[in-house]
């Protein structure tokens, strides 16, 4: 598929969407899933400048109601950070949002996953590092943009052509700084409290999120297929823990004491004893010293 997306850079982060002359264009080259695309940002006049970058449809405009993309989107592309993807801009055209991200050229990390490692797990140093990388990122969402991102997975971590860890697609976050409601996220990876509670800490939920991302990393399966209260398989883990988890699967001997005591930490079951944030997930001993690239 050809097509071109002409637009014009709204860089005022506070103003109103802008429906004005167009200044930039995207040269629409392939469809990467459903309402998202590979393309060639430019400026008209220069061609030759021309760089890959990921749209988005992200649906109707909404100027009233919960924490949208467009939010955070005109947020996000003030500021930069080497592990989470950089948003280039957003604009409107015909009442429809559109992000421009960067593009990563390796893809997501689930794909990666599956092309490179046939039982879909890694080493463990290998494993820590991502989630350093993560943690970080997280670390300048939720503390210097006061963004939660509620939908940590591997199909949301993106691979770089130099082998580094971005997150991206924010489509379900929401403030950092606020109770959140509503149960999102894919279902192998949220909070119990996500799905049980009428409002919870999305920080700590994100923190959650991370912990089940590394549990998949090491391990190739998920903790829970979905962390509901009613299920028999949620009582039963719950009790064991994840580190009784991995005894039964006969995974514990493969893992350091300080990255099996990280996992039963994040992965408590109980939001408020689990680690609160990204700076106690950083400052955990299994992910000190681990170079974070």
């Amino acid at each position: 598929m050809t097509a071109t997306l002409v637009y014009r850079s709204n860089t005022n982060a506070n103003a109103r969407p802008q429906r004005s002359p167009p200044h930039r264009q995207i040269k629409v080259s392939s469809r990467l899933a459903p309402q998202i695309y590979l393309g060639h940002i430019s400026q008209p006049a220069d061609t030759s400048a021309a760089r890959p970058v990921v749209v988005k449809c992200a649906g109707q405009l909404q100027r009233q109601g919960p924490w949208t993309e467009w939010q955070a989107a005109r947020q996000l592309r003030r500021v930069a950070h080497p592990n989470v993807v950089r948003v280039f801009d957003a604009f409107v055209q015909r009442s429809l949002v559109f992000v421009v991200m960067e593009h990563c050229a390796r893809g997501d990390l689930l794909s990666h996953l599956v092309a490179t490692q046939p039982e879909s797990r890694l080493e463990q140093h290998h494993a820590l590092r991502i989630v350093r990388q993560l943690a970080n990122g997280l670390h300048f969402l939720h503390d210097k943009c006061n963004i939660a991102h509620r939908d940590v997975s591997l199909e949301n971590v993106f691979v770089t052509r130099d082998g580094g860890y971005k997150l991206g697609d924010f489509g379900l976050c929401t403030r950092a700084d606020a109770r959140a409601s509503g149960c999102v996220g894919k279902k192998q990876y949220v909070a119990p409290e996500v799905v049980s509670e009428s409002s919870y800490n999305p920080v700590t939920a994100d923190v959650w999120s991370l912990g089940i991302l590394l549990f998949m990393l090491l391990t190739g399966a998920p903790l829970l297929e979905f962390a509901s209260p009613t299920s028999a398989d949620f009582q039963r883990i719950k009790a064991q823990g994840c580190c009784g988890v991995l005894e039964a699967w006969h995974m514990d001997r493969q893992l350091s004491v300080e990255t099996k005591d990280l996992l039963a930490k994040m992965l408590e079951f109980e939001p408020s004893k689990r680690l609160q944030n990204m700076t106690q997930v950083l400052e955990h001993p299994a992910l000190l010293g681990v170079e974070n690239r």
